[in-house]
């Protein structure tokens, strides 16, 4: 990986177990560039925050019920919608008071639409029978997590090519 790069501060989104940011964590001497400057989980229990405390990366939790945008149990559609564009504008002022100069959610570029973003880096996974879940889960986990470094990688350095042309 190039070691030639500028600081680069990431904001990294997790909801869960927190496995693909323990990944760039334990790279962290690969990539001296990256600097996690904060995890933000929209679920109060995700290990990740855990995860991230353990080697003092500040954490927010950031939820759309227990952030009061809609109640528990909302059905109409209108107030769901309005509460979703609120809670996106919000979690968009919190990422970006960190002023990062990444985001990661998963392999894929951030825009407006969830998960529609362009994909940094795509690998195809050889279905393998037999198969137990556990063994699928674990390999795929092993997958993920060298994709999020190598796209990682990609974006910072994208990041930095974009940014020099543009001066």
């Amino acid at each position: 990986m190039p070691q030639d790069l500028p600081p680069t501060k990431a904001t990294v989104l997790i909801s869960g177990e927190g496995s693909n940011l323990q990944a760039l964590i334990d790279a962290a001497p690969l990539m001296p560039h990256l600097k996690i400057v904060r995890v933000i989980s929209n679920k109060a229990g995700a290990n990740g925050l855990n995860r991230a405390k353990a080697v003092s990366i500040p954490t927010a939790y950031h939820n759309l019920v227990s952030g009061k945008y809609y109640a528990a149990g909302e059905k109409d559609p209108a107030v769901k919608a309005a509460a979703r564009e609120k809670y996106d504008a919000d979690l968009a002022k919190l990422v970006l008071a960190d002023s990062p100069d990444i985001l990661t959610i998963t392999e894929h570029y951030v825009i407006s639409e969830v998960d529609r973003g362009e994909p940094i880096v795509i690998r195809k996974i050889q279905c393998k029978t037999p198969e137990t879940l556990d063994e699928l889960k674990a390999r795929m986990h092993s997958q993920e997590h060298e994709l999020i470094l190598e796209g990682t990688q990609l974006a910072i350095s994208h990041l930095w090519e974009k940014r020099s042309k543009s001066e």
